[in-house]
C-alpha cells in the first residue's frame, strides 16, 4: 500500500495517484493547519471532506479502478477548532456515506465501492 501524504502542497498529484495506483492508495483528507512537532496533536485531523482533497473525486477514481475493497476512516487528534471526537468520527462517516451514495447515483455505470465493515475506535481509547 502507498501511504501519500501532500508535503508540498500538491493536492491533484495525490487526487492523480490515486487513479494510477487504484486499490493501492491511502490518501490523507488534510488540511493547512500548523504545529510544533514537539506536541502530540502538531498535525491534527479535520472532519472528512473539510479537507484538502476533492473526496468524490478520488472515490471516482477508485470506482474507475474497479477498487470494491475497505475504505478506512482515521480521526486522530481532532483540532480544536471542531467538535469532539465521536461526533467528528459520526460526521465524517456520514459525509463517507453521502459521497458514496452521490457517487454511485450520478454514473448509471459506477461500480459501488463495498463500504464493508466499519469499526471506530476513538484515539483517545488507544492513549489510556
Amino acid at each position: 500500500m502507498a501511504r501519500l501524504i501532500d508535503r508540498f502542497g500538491s493536492i491533484d498529484v495525490l487526487v492523480n495517484a490515486a487513479g494510477i495506483t487504484g486499490p493501492t492508495v491511502n490518501i490523507e483528507d488534510i488540511s493547512a493547519f500548523r504545529g510544533s512537532p514537539r506536541d502530540f496533536g502538531f498535525w491534527p485531523s479535520v472532519l472528512l471532506g473539510r479537507g484538502l482533497i476533492d473526496i468524490p473525486k478520488a472515490l471516482a477514481l477508485l470506482r474507475r479502478a474497479n477498487y470494491t475493497g475497505l475504505l478506512a476512516l482515521e480521526i486522530d487528534y481532532v483540532h480544536p477548532s471542531y467538535v469532539g471526537e465521536e461526533a467528528a468520527i459520526a460526521q465524517s462517516l456520514s459525509s463517507l456515506r453521502e459521497a458514496l451514495d452521490v457517487g454511485t447515483a450520478s454514473s448509471t455505470a459506477a461500480q459501488p465501492i463495498s463500504r464493508g465493515a466499519i469499526m471506530t475506535i476513538p484515539h483517545a481509547a488507544l492513549r489510556k
